[in-house]
């Protein structure tokens, strides 16, 4: 009797921690889940103001900007991972460093660092945020892609 009552004693209090558990490890996941969209909320808002600083600009875009965000399938392993991106493209009408140009205006060097990749791509950094300009070869009119991407962890760009 005292075997059976010590088992039953031992499988509640198994059953209460491995309960306890499964509701730390899903406060845990679910805190980070609200600070990774939080993140991405933020930036979206603050994309969209760069979106606006870029906006007039005498290049006429071939498309609409194509947003995305990830990762697609969060999980604990990359919870603090958030990145999101705009990309689209645009007929140049001049040459591809007149397109740089405007673009140096827009973002001062004083807050966005320039690294020109190749003749062909340059981009614009500051902080969590990179602007990349990449000319489209051998299209008629001149064509370049911009894309706009911001991500929690500078270093994974």
């Amino acid at each position: 009797m005292k075997r059976k009552k010590r088992f039953l004693i031992l499988l509640v209090a198994g059953t209460i921690v491995v309960g306890l558990v499964v509701i730390l490890v899903s406060l845990v996941a679910n805190g980070k889940r609200w600070d990774r969209e939080t993140a991405l909320s933020v930036a979206q808002h603050d994309g969209q103001s760069l979106l606006s600083k870029l906006s007039g600009s005498p290049f006429e875009a071939i498309d609409y900007p194509q947003m995305e965000s990830g990762p697609l399938a969060p999980d604990l392993s990359n919870a603090d991972e958030a990145w999101i991106v705009w990309k689209q493209d645009f007929s140049a009408g001049s040459e591809f460093p007149s397109v740089i140009a405007w673009y140096r205006e827009r973002l001062p060097a004083g807050e966005w660092n320039e690294s020109g990749e190749s003749p062909d791509k340059t981009s614009f950094r500051n902080g969590e945020w990179t602007v990349t300009l990449e000319s489209i070869p051998q299209s008629a009119p001149s064509r370049f892609s911009r894309e706009i991407k911001w991500t929690r962890n500078p270093e994974i760009l």
